[in-house]
């Protein structure tokens, strides 16, 4: 298990090694705000050596070595944490990881393999198939671009995705700006011949007056907005998919609050019930 230290530390990765920082501790130790002992330290250094314990003031790095040297810097006033063996990873930089959205991925049709209309409709089947979907449970896809993807350079049909799911809802979304949907779908989201197109949308129609299945921007809402949000058990799902694709979640502050409001359930602790979730919100 990895202990993620909330707030990225300012000291450059060169300035840990063990042996100098040491040797300073042997002189006059400053007093820490917080010591970190009995861990495995990654120190980033030329090296790549691991430390036992650390020192923090003011959320620089001031020491890095054994258990009993850094407890040298420590003070009435100093917060000591026993890592228990626990790994620390400093001052990482935002990978602008997306962790939710890796386990989503498993959970939709990998449209972003087609090359043609005809490959995207097998793909939607294939999923349907393999996953095993219930008739009329919802069916999405992951993003994509089918225009600049497909030979046929154009957005599906509803009737095309009715012809490989006329049992399921299905919601196939792109890159960004558009989306298709099936007759099921439109359905629910309660489109039909006589509905306005939405402000800053757009329900494309063919020359009857139906719709297509393309929606643009806002006329998405109208369908996306029908499709159930995922229950505690289904997201604690998708994040185990998570960790075995992805080791470092967002740990930037500058994206905290996109992580609290996506994963919100890391410090629920009914999390404690799935033995395969290993990682937790610390701070």
């Amino acid at each position: 298990m990895v202990l993620w230290l909330t707030r990225p530390l300012k000291a450059l990765a060169a300035s840990l090694a063990p042996g100098v920082i040491a040797a300073c501790a042997s002189l006059s130790a400053p007093s820490a705000d917080t010591v970190y002992v009995n861990g495995k330290i990654i120190t980033a250094d030329k090296a790549f050596s691991i430390a036992q314990a650390v020192a923090v003031k003011e959320g620089k790095f001031v020491g890095v070595g054994t258990s009993d040297e850094m407890r040298r810097y420590a003070s009435p006033t100093t917060r000591v944490v026993d890592l228990k063996g626990r790994a620390v990873i400093p001052g990482l930089m935002d990978s602008h990881t997306h962790m939710i959205g890796a386990g989503a991925a498993e959970t939709r049709a990998p449209l972003f393999r087609a090359r043609t209309v005809a490959e995207a409709q097998s793909i939607i089947g294939d999923f349907i198939r393999s996953k095993n979907v219930p008739p009329g449970e919802w069916v999405q896809t992951s993003g994509w671009h089918p225009p600049s993807q497909l030979r046929e350079q154009r957005y599906l049909t509803r009737q095309e995705i009715d012809a490989v799911a006329p049992n399921h809802p299905v919601f196939v979304q792109t890159v960004g700006h558009f989306a298709m949907a099936n007759t099921k779908a439109l359905e629910l989201g309660g489109i039909t011949r006589s509905t306005q197109d939405p402000v800053g949308g757009k329900i494309y129609r063919d020359a009857n007056g139906d719709a297509t299945g393309l929606l643009e921007e806002t006329a998405i809402d109208l369908v996306e907005h029908k499709i159930p949000k995922p229950t505690f058990g289904q997201v604690i799902a998708q994040a185990s998919m998570d960790q075995e694709e992805v080791l470092v979640a967002e740990i930037d502050p500058k994206r905290m609050d996109e992580v609290r409001r996506n994963w919100p359930f890391l410090r629920d602790r009914r999390i404690d019930a799935y033995g395969p979730l290993t990682n937790r919100w610390i701070g």
